[in-house]
């Protein structure tokens, strides 16, 4: 007795708490609106409810119940003729729909849309039989072409007779929907659940079709395209109010209210002291309406063929709403014949067709897939959120087994974004993918956490207002562990740096990826730090760039002395920035430097070609600005099967040791200067390609020198006593002269040195300077170093006294003297 008085106060309490409609999932009625529906089931089959009647419209067929629901093992049988596309059933008596039966649609290949602005619920018994797509919202009204179903109220009917096209929510907190079901509809068709907050814990499946979760914050309208793209917008006020008028109030439950109420179906979240959280997750949903959850599982895996003959390539998945969470859950966009597209909170930058979230979260256990199984390329996964994107999951995009290379994965914000998970962009029969980073900032911190991992992980409020700023905090160990195939992009639209390091390094995991830094504003790391690439090649631009040691060596047998290094093989470099460049060293294969209108300050440069590989080049530009070279710049190899080059065009060129600075194995050194030259006493080596030491005797290869000059002083420093000594080994030929203009100069002497005679040097007419033509002059001499074994310099000129054109400098080692006063 005391039990059931205590069972009726409990029942009594919900009542005056929710009110009379707290009860449990009701069967189907129609609405006495004249709609015409009709709502039959038999003795002999008690558990379906057969839907007819209704009011035919072009293509269209609606109907209009006062409630809708389903026990387990309930039918709701919609029948229609096979000429009508697209069925639209409302539910106007203010009670959410409960749904733990089945769903189908016989008679039509219609497409069904099913509309509660109270909210909706599908158990964990829901499932669908319909021939084509299936959409589930709590919106107020369904467009059609320019006219609209509304939810409540009267419609003209007569004027519906185009294809949904749009959704309109015109409640500042609009209708949830919950899905603890498995929905799924045939290959190539869409399932969309459309509402003020959307959880799916269930499952979802279309194979190679399109699957939207979409929750709309506030009054928007949502655009439903031929082409499945959605976009919201601001709802437009004649909409607005032309819903109004038909409707009826209603305030449709909260999450809250509507899983409380409902308490005794399984839907994968629960109440838990005051809030929604995810069971056995401890997450935390948020209250406000714009939040979208996904997790179960996502399936537009295409694999086996189908009697409508669906390409066997992935779909789509779109995930969106103001706040949105991937938890626990399997997104798998994979097929047979290329990867397909996952959209978790926005599109590519931000930017398409789609609303952006403004925080978005990946959950540790949370899988998502769009690779291409057997040929062709892996597909495109895009994680974005305008404030905070938090991506700790697992993605991934590879290509074919046979054929096709990895796919595209963004993992950015606008703002503040944290990078903890993995990317899977490998081919085995193609190219690595690519992965991009692209918030707002990008700092790189020392050691295993950024200040922002911490942050999310121990806060069950994961989509809350609690970022750090807009930075992009990621640690050191992050970015080393990423996998050493994967293409790897961080872009910033201010600045990028890295923190000073424990290990002074930042060493990237080996392999064939490249890795890009691109910063709007600056890049700056420690000067007393080193990036390793390990063999990668690796591009840095920004407006400036200040780094410490670069080095794409591949952790061979390296040789060090004067931080030039003689690796096996190594990647390639280019840094680019609109002002200035500073780098203390640079240990790489290729490299390019480019300054648009600053300087370039660079220690010493070693551009090494792999042994019995092709030749090296070193390219420094900075045409409206001064190149500083604070040590010496090597290109080329021992053993090398073509030329190595170094190419230097500035408006002013200055070295700074006392000794050989540009060393080149090659037939093309090509030292290159817009306007001025100054340097101390110093070396240009060249030495010729194809040579190896272990030919006997050796073979001999032929090599190029070319200084020019533009219209300022060629040589700027110095009172006649500063040597640049040109060594040239065996046939090199060997030109100064000019771009434009005329220059003249009080620079010191220039010395040539070469184990065989080069080729001939054509001098100025006034004797000084070897010259392309007669625009430039110089009051220095040009000098013959001769060593033991060599031919002489042949001098060509138009002047009378060939004698006067070269002076022969007898030194037994020409080649290494540096002779800082020779007129002494």
């Amino acid at each position: 007795m005391v039990e059931n008085l205590r069972k009726l106060l409990t029942l009594l309490l919900l009542a005056v708490i929710f009110g009379t409609k707290a009860v449990q999932a009701q069967p189907i009625t129609a609405a006495a609106d004249g709609t015409g529906t009709q709502v039959t089931s038999t003795s002999s089959n008690p558990n379906q409810f057969d839907i007819t009647g209704g009011t035919h419209s072009g293509g269209n067929l609606f109907h209009s119940f006062e409630q809708f629901g389903l026990n387990p093992n309930q039918i709701a049988n919609f029948l229609a003729n096979p000429n009508i596309q697209n069925i639209l059933g409302r539910v106007v008596g203010g009670n959410a729909s409960v749904i733990n039966g089945l769903i189908q649609v016989t008679g039509s290949n219609s497409n069904l849309y099913l509309m509660n602005p109270a909210g909706i619920i599908f158990g964990s018994d829901a499932m669908l039989n319909v021939p084509a797509s299936f959409t589930a919202t709590t919106a107020n009204g369904i467009q059609l072409g320019e006219d609209w179903f509304s939810a409540l109220g009267n419609n003209n009917y007569a004027a519906l007779v185009s294809s949904p096209n749009g959704l309109a929510f015109t409640k500042p907190q609009s209708g949830s929907i919950v899905n603890a079901g498995n929905l799924a509809v045939p290959a190539g068709e869409t399932i969309t659940l459309v509402g003020g907050t959307v959880v799916n814990t269930g499952t979802l499946a279309t194979p190679g079709g399109e699957i939207n979760i979409i929750a709309v914050p506030g009054e928007k309208f949502v655009r439903l395209s031929q082409t499945g793209n959605l976009l919201s917008l601001d709802l437009p006020v004649e909409t607005k109010a032309k819903l109004h008028a038909n409707s009826q109030p209603l305030t449709p439950l909260s999450l809250h209210q509507l899983v409380t109420q409902h308490t005794g179906n399984a839907t994968g979240v629960v109440v838990e002291d005051g809030v929604v959280k995810l069971t056995g997750s401890g997450i935390t949903i948020p209250s406000k309406s714009g939040t979208a959850i996904t997790s179960g599982t996502l399936d537009l895996s295409n694999i086996v063929p189908t009697t409508n003959n669906i390409p066997l390539t992935g779909g789509i998945v779109r995930v969106l709403g103001d706040k949105v969470g991937v938890i626990n859950a399997n997104i798998d966009a994979s097929s047979q014949h290329g990867g397909g597209t996952v959209l978790i909170g926005g599109d590519y930058q931000g930017e398409g067709g789609v609303p952006n979230a403004s925080h978005t979260y990946v959950s540790p256990d949370s899988q998502i897939s769009a690779d291409a199984l057997q040929t062709g390329d892996g597909g495109q996964v895009i994680v974005w959120g305008d404030k905070l994107t938090a991506f700790y999951g697992n993605i991934s995009a590879r290509g074919g087994s046979s054929a096709g290379d990895g796919g595209f994965v963004e993992v950015s914000s606008k703002e503040d974004l944290i990078f903890k998970g993995t990317v899977d962009l490998s081919a085995t029969n193609g190219n690595t993918g690519n992965l991009l980073l692209d918030p707002t900032n990008i700092t790189i911190v020392d050691g295993n956490d950024g200040v922002d991992d911490v942050e999310v992980t121990t806060d069950e409020q994961i989509l809350e207002d609690d970022s750090s700023g807009a930075t992009f905090t990621i640690s050191e160990t992050t970015l080393e562990n990423l996998a050493g195939n994967a293409n790897v992009t961080l872009e910033a639209t201010n600045d990028i740096t890295i923190n000073d390091l424990t290990d002074n390094s930042l060493t990237f995991a080996a392999g064939t990826g490249t890795i890009e830094f691109t910063a709007d504003g600056n890049f700056f790391m420690n000067p007393g730090d080193t990036i390793e690439t390990q063999g990668r090649n690796l591009s840095i631009s920004a407006a400036s760039i200040n780094a410490g040691e670069i080095s794409t060596f591949d952790g061979g047998d390296d040789f060090d002395t004067d931080d030039i290094r003689f690796p096996d093989a190594s990647g390639d470099l280019t840094l680019s920035a609109t002002n200035n460049i500073d780098v203390e060293r640079i240990f790489v294969n290729n490299v390019t430097i480019t300054s648009t209108n600053g300087n370039i300050t660079t220690g010493s440069i070693s551009s090494e070609a792999a042994n019995l590989g092709p030749g090296s080049a070193a390219e420094l530009t900075a045409r409206n600005g001064t190149i500083t070279l604070n040590g010496r710049i090597r290109a080329g190899q021992t053993n090398k099967t073509s030329d190595s080059t170094i190419t230097i065009e500035a408006a002013r060129f200055i070295g700074t040791l006392p000794r050989e600075i540009i060393e080149a194995d090659t037939q093309g050194n090509r030292v290159v200067n817009n306007r001025a030259f100054q340097m101390v006493a110093t070396s240009i080596y060249a030495y010729p390609s194809n040579v190896d030491p272990l030919d006997d005797p050796p073979r001999v290869g032929t090599g190029k020198v070319e200084i020019q000059f533009g219209n300022q002083a060629p040589m700027i420093q110095g009172t006649g006593e500063t040597l640049i000594k040109i060594s040239i080994l065996r046939d090199t030929s060997f030109t100064i002269g000019t771009f434009d203009g005329t220059g003249s100069g009080t620079e010191g002497l220039i010395g040539i040195g070469a184990e065989r005679a080069p080729s001939v040097i054509p001098l100025l007419e006034d004797n000084q300077f070897s010259a392309i033509d007669d625009a430039v002059s110089a009051t220095g001499q040009i000098l013959q170093l001769e060593e033991n074994n060599s031919r002489g310099i042949t001098c060509d000129s138009s002047s009378t006294d060939e004698d006067d054109n070269c002076e022969s400098l007898n030194e037994d080692d020409a080649v290494l003297e540096v002779i800082s006063n020779p007129s002494e």
